[in-house]
């Protein structure tokens, strides 16, 4: 009996950790598909030009960002869209501490994003 509890708990903490350190964050384009733990470094990705085109952003958990996720304008930097469109796959959240910030997410001249919240 000992020994089914304890493979129990053992198998229950492996799915918690394995849920924290999933990704929270899928970024789609025409080019490639990423994963990542939170929606400012979705963006950083973005901003980078790793995701070029039209780009969807998924939201798959809820978020806490630490640091508001900033989207450059498309021709800022190495910014390379059409549009970005941001959604939920199920009823989720994202938050944040504003601190000096007047909003959870920032965009910075960014045309044609689309933040839908329908699910």
């Amino acid at each position: 009996m000992i020994k089914s509890f304890t493979r129990f708990i053992l198998i229950a903490l492996l799915f918690v950790v394995a849920h924290s350190l999933s990704a929270q964050v899928i970024v789609r384009s025409t080019q490639d598909t990423a994963t990542y733990a939170s929606l400012k470094l979705a963006f950083d990705a973005i901003n980078s030009g790793a995701f070029t085109g039209s780009i969807e952003v998924l939201i798959d958990d809820n978020l806490v960002e630490t640091d508001p996720p900033v989207l450059k304008a498309s021709g800022v930097g190495s910014a390379n869209y059409t549009s970005v469109v941001i959604f939920p796959t199920s009823e989720y959240t994202i938050s944040g501490n504003l601190g000096n910030y007047k909003a959870v997410i920032i965009l910075e001249d960014a045309d044609n994003v689309t933040i839908d919240g329908r699910v």
